[in-house]
């Protein structure tokens, strides 16, 4: 897992996404920087980042890797956290080959 600093969040006036999150219904793991494994559930994804959610707290500003399989593991900062739900913004974009990968192997949420 790669480390990093963190980006500070813009204010939510400025909060404009640059890329639009695809709905994606994909299982996958979160890894903390203390190897602890969280069995977690994509709902939305972009090329920098992604909406999850989960039955473990994960704190804001946590570092953390999404495992959706032994190749794709892209690893970001837990931007927010509430019920439940969190989003990673990744350190560093998907790549196209990958993201389109995960679009075709995840079924869309209903």
């Amino acid at each position: 897992m790669a480390y990093g600093s963190a980006k500070a969040r813009p204010d939510a006036s400025e909060d404009k996404r640059r890329f639009a999150r695809r709905k994606v219904l994909r299982r996958v793991r979160i890894a903390t920087l203390t190897r602890h494994q969280i069995a977690a559930t994509v709902r939305d994804l972009s090329p920098v980042g992604c909406g999850l959610v989960t039955n473990e707290r994960v704190a804001v500003g946590s570092f953390v890797e999404v495992v959706f399989d032994e190749r794709i593991r892209p690893a970001g900062w837990v931007t927010w956290s509430r019920n439940g739900a969190l989003g990673v913004d990744f350190d560093y974009p998907l790549v196209p080959a990958a993201f389109e990968q995960i679009l075709i192997e995840s079924s869309p949420a209903r």
